[in-house]
């Protein structure tokens, strides 16, 4: 039910292919490929080294939560990876950490800006420093670090058979074989249980990393039980126990494959299925006959591509794929680059607001230099659609929705 940003099952994929996050993971599996062919002797030393920079380097900028999974899982795979020189373990590790280093000098993006919050004024809502044992044991008591991810209704059917990955991790771990996939898990779960003493910035993403090491451990429990099936075949010596999980396997994965494509084909036919197992319209809001890109491409036709617009955040959020940028990012996309976000959040929601007077309506617009406004007429309280019709000018209306032009 989940689809989301470093997802890569199919839902997902098929969403959120163009994000920068996929590109990154991506090079993620490049990179680890890489450190293999380096620590196998099969790539030149120099150009190998300068390859892995290169690939950390790009995941960073291009991503940097990505960037963290990408650095985080490459150096643990050179430490992981059996009878390798410890010369060449080293040097991987050193190549992978100097990558974020390097990530600093491109001159278009402050990508530890970004992740320190340097650039904005919100470093209490994005990290926090120790400050004591009492304050810990406070933020656990508070549910502060507490997310949708960790609701355990959405933990279960959203992870789903993925969380078979964890008993075969831990029962690798134990055995220490293969030590790359269960160590991989707990690095990754551990920003979550920091963050539940220490505010940790987008903590609960790397349950979504934590699952490409369930996924991991998954496929090598199927390939170990396929090995194992073959052997008994070739030595003819087949027991009852083996043949019939090789068949359950078999199913499930077909199962799996089916379904994952079932609900691809209803979330593009607006029939989304959420954790709850309820079956719901994600297109209900819009009007019949329309999808998104043509609702607002008609609601944009006459709107300048410099143009500010206010409204319902989750209203306005979309408008700078297609023109115009809105006043505010709906209040749980946090952006370290935006000084005053919350602010913004808190203005947008008192423009909305049926007892805001007339006054202090016009003095929000004009404070975020607002040169238009989007509304749905049959949601947006009579107060603010009275306001619209003294200080605005309809521009374009598609059905319940309406783009005013401000005085």
């Amino acid at each position: 039910p989940w689809i989301w940003s470093n997802l890569y099952e199919l839902r997902s994929f098929f969403m959120t292919a163009s994000y920068p996050s996929t590109f990154v993971f991506g090079l993620s599996l490049i990179s680890f490929w890489l450190t293999l062919s380096f620590m196998r002797g099969m790539t030149g030393f120099f150009s190998g080294l300068a390859l892995l920079l290169l690939l950390s380097a790009l995941g960073f900028v291009s991503h940097a939560l990505t960037g963290v999974f990408l650095v985080g899982a490459t150096c643990l795979l050179a430490v992981t990876e059996q009878d390798a020189p410890p010369s060449l373990r080293v040097m991987v590790i050193i190549a992978a950490c100097s990558g974020p280093l390097l990530a600093a000098l491109w001159p278009f993006f402050p990508v530890w800006d970004v992740i320190l919050a340097s650039s904005a004024e919100v470093d209490d809502r994005t990290w926090q420093v120790f400050s004591g044992f009492d304050a810990m044991l406070e933020r656990a008591r508070s549910g502060a670090w507490w997310h949708m991810f960790f609701d355990p209704a959405q933990f279960i059917t959203s992870l789903g058979p993925a969380l078979l990955g964890i008993p075969l991790a831990l029962w690798l771990l134990l055995r220490w074989r293969e030590l790359f996939i269960p160590l991989g898990l707990l690095m990754m779960t551990g920003p979550l249980i920091l963050n539940v003493f220490f505010q940790v910035a987008l903590a609960h993403r790397f349950l979504l990393y934590a699952v490409f090491f369930m996924h991991l451990a998954i496929v090598w429990g199927i390939l170990e039980l396929f090995d194992r099936w073959r052997i008994q075949r070739r030595e003819n010596k087949r027991t009852p126990g083996v043949t019939i999980t090789v068949g359950a396997v078999r199913v499930l994965v077909a199962l799996a494959v089916i379904g994952h494509v079932a609900l691809l084909i209803g979330d593009y036919n607006g029939k989304h299925l959420k954790y709850t197992l309820e079956l719901i319209d994600k297109r209900h809001a819009l009007p019949a006959g329309y999808d998104t890109p043509r609702l607002y491409t008609e609601l944009t036709e006459e709107l300048p591509q410099d143009a500010v617009v206010i409204g319902n955040s989750r209203l306005t959020w979309p408008l700078s794929t297609f023109r115009g940028k809105a006043v505010a990012l709906p209040e749980n996309h946090e952006n370290s680059l935006l000084r005053d976000q919350f602010e913004r959040v808190d203005a947008v929601n008192l423009w909305l607001a049926p007892a805001t007077s007339a006054e202090d309506r016009a003095r929000i617009a004009a404070l975020y230099d607002a040169t238009h406004a989007l509304v749905n007429l049959q949601t947006t309280d009579v107060a603010v659609l009275q306001w619209l019709s003294d200080n605005a000018i309809p521009l374009t209306t598609v059905e319940r929705y309406r783009m005013y032009r401000l005085n």
